[in-house]
């Protein structure tokens, strides 16, 4: 079910405020540029440094970024109304011709939603 806190226009601004931040960053350089994964990996850690700033503070309380190198989150938050969100950041090459899909097995989302060993 949907946050009315976050609704549409919300996780837009979050997210153009988030692109404005990475655009204006110095964050892609000789050592980036060139490979996936490390663009992929400045671009989490340059967001996990910066996310209060794409937050709407009204809204949000608490933010952790301290997760687990395996973790499924990369950081989360939690709302005034203290839902807790769950953040995983991922990147796109929309230059690449081809590009390998992020696979999640099964069993780890189940894990990660709790219902590993319940009906689904």
């Amino acid at each position: 079910m949907e946050s009315k806190l976050f609704a549409q226009e919300i996780r837009n601004t979050i997210e153009n405020t988030a692109v404005t931040l990475l655009n204006n960053s110095q964050l892609m350089n000789y050592n980036t540029i060139n490979s996936p994964r490390a663009v992929g990996d400045a671009v989490q850690g340059f967001l996990e440094k910066n996310i209060s700033k794409c937050l709407p503070n009204e809204l949000v309380g608490a933010v952790n970024t301290s997760f687990a190198r395996r973790s499924m989150a990369d950081l989360a938050f939690e709302d005034i109304t203290k839902n807790y969100y769950v953040v995983d950041i991922k990147t796109h090459n929309l230059s690449a011709n081809f590009n390998m899909p992020n696979l999640t097995s099964v069993e780890r989302l189940a894990r990660f939603y709790g219902i590993l060993g319940k009906s689904i």
